[in-house]
This record gives structure tokens, sequence and C-alpha cells, in this order.
């Protein structure tokens, strides 16, 4: 008979995005079960998510070392969903409590940091692990197989997306859901951040001081638009900034780019229109002006 194996988590709430995918992962092998948690620094979140896995209420924890301390010797390991800036804390002080831990990446916001942890596994004979799980996907398999064998030549760049329209729900005016805008802060999330449209800020900047209009055309909802272009370039300022509005047809219809210029005084003559994808290309041929195709966006 197999042996149980049983865990805690930190952080991971239900409102959180990664803490449900550990807790399914976990699922799809039975021997693991998770039995105590500190799954939220909100003591109402805490106890929804305990409540919802039917952890007894004895070991909901309201403060990590807490955890630690009391279930030091009974749990198999600690699984850490935290954000990013709480990783090394948490993980330091589960190790310095003889619990094997599991990490969300990034494993810390310092190299310094990761050396110290490893130290202390190493020298506590423990497991510590990162789950880099897009590792063991087949696709990336298949890559990896693909450049050893030289099936494609000699590799000179790499172009990645990692699309998050999730993100979006970010800028709500729900306090919880504000909560999270950790993710895009360097002081909170790391260095390693990706950032926006690499180069977009300084080309803005250009184009102000030659005294040059720009505007944003959006599918996205007319709501977030405004929200979202504050906070990926507070510096610059954008004659007009419109998403998905009732009394106009979305792109690929060009009315609403129409509708922009005419506000604005621009004659199609004068506008160039830059886009990253087919429905771009398909707008500004509807609305008949210029089009500037770029590589790094969307497709």
């Amino acid at each position: 008979m197999f042996k149980e194996v049983t865990y805690g988590m930190v952080g991971g709430d239900l409102k959180a995005l990664i803490g449900e995918c550990h807790r399914k992962a976990l699922g799809l092998d039975p021997r693991a079960k998770l039995v105590c948690g500190c799954f939220s620094a909100i003591d109402e979140l805490n106890d929804e998510c305990a409540e919802a896995y039917h952890v007894d209420k004895s070991r909901v924890y309201y403060d990590a070392e807490e955890m630690a301390k009391a279930e030091a010797g009974k749990i198999d390991f600690v699984s850490i969903c935290t954000p990013n800036f709480v990783h090394y804390s948490v993980a330091k002080t589960f190790l310095e409590h003889g619990i094997n831990v599991v990490c969300e990446k990034p494993l810390t916001l310092k190299v310094e940091e990761a050396e110290e942890l490893a130290r202390i596994a190493k020298e506590k004979n423990l497991v510590f692990a990162v789950d880099y799980c897009y590792s063991g996907y087949v696709m990336c398999k298949v890559m990896k197989q693909m450049i050893e064998r030289g099936d494609i030549g000699e590799i000179i760049s790499v172009n990645a997306d990692y699309m998050e329209g999730c993100f979006l729900n970010l800028l709500s005016e729900k306090e919880q859901i504000n909560a999270r805008i950790w993710r895009t802060d360097p002081k909170y999330s790391g260095i390693s951040n990706t950032c926006a449209d690499d180069g977009c800020a300084e080309m803005l900047k250009k184009l102000d001081e030659n005294g040059i209009k720009t505007a944003v055309l959006s599918n996205k909802p007319d709501e977030f638009v405004g929200k979202i272009l504050k906070k990926v370039y507070p510096e610059h300022t954008f004659a007009e900034a419109w998403g998905k509005k009732p009394e106009y047809k979305i792109k690929p219809d060009g009315e609403a780019l129409l509708a922009i210029l005419e506000k604005q005084g621009v004659s199609k003559e004068e506008c160039i229109y830059i886009g990253d994808s087919d429905v771009d290309v398909y707008t500004a041929q509807n609305a008949g002006v210029k089009m500037a195709g770029v590589e790094w966006g969307f497709r």
C-alpha cells in the first residue's frame, strides 16, 4: 500500500492564481493530502480556503512561522504559493524547522537569497524544489531535441509570448484584486518581471518631442483602456484612448478609427495606423489609412 504524503500550503487562497494550480497538480497523485495551511494574510480568505479543502481548524494558521513550528515533524513538505517577495522568508523558515520545501517560481528576488536557501537545505539534507513546470511540457522536450539535432540550424534569436489577458482585472476598483498588482512592480515581483512592448516608451517620448499626436484604439472594454495606459505609460498623454464603445462597431471595422481622426482634426492622409495583428491590417484598410505592422506584439 502506498504511503500517504501530507503537505501544507502557504499562500494560494481561493482568489489567488497559483495555489489552485499547485493543489490540482498534487491532486493527480492520490497519495498527496493537504492537511494544514496559512493560505492568506487576510483571515477571511484563509478560513475560506481551509474550509473549501476540509482542513481541520486546528491546523489553520495565521502566521507562516507559527505554522512551521507547529507542523515540524508532522508534514512531509510545504508548498509555497505566496507573492514572489515572500518566497525567501517563508522558505527559510520552513527549512530551518526541518521541513521539505516546494516553492513556486521565481525562487527568490536575489541570487544571494537563493544560495542561502540552497545551503540550508543541503546542511539539513532536505528536499528543496522549484516547480519549473514548463520544462515538463512535451512541446518543450521536442523543441530541445530539435535544437540538439540541429534540425532548425543555428539559433540567433528567441521570441516567446505569454499572454495574460486575466491581468486586466488588476486595475479593478475592487480592493482584493488591486492587492495583486504586485505582479507589475519589480520591488515585489523581482527584476525578471516581463515588460510590455520594449522600446514603446522611448518611441512615444520621441513622438511627443516632435509634436506628433498619438491615440489608441482597442477592442478591450473601454473602461479598462485608459487605466491600463496610465499604468504602463504613466508619462505619456494620448490624444484619445478608446476601447469598445457601444456606438461604434469594433475592429476590423474602421468607423471608430475614422471617428478618432475626425475628433482630432486629422485627415486620413496624415494618419499612420500601427498594429500587430491581421485585425489591425483590415482595420487600416477599411478606414483607408496607411498601416505599419510590428512583429513584437500579439500576433
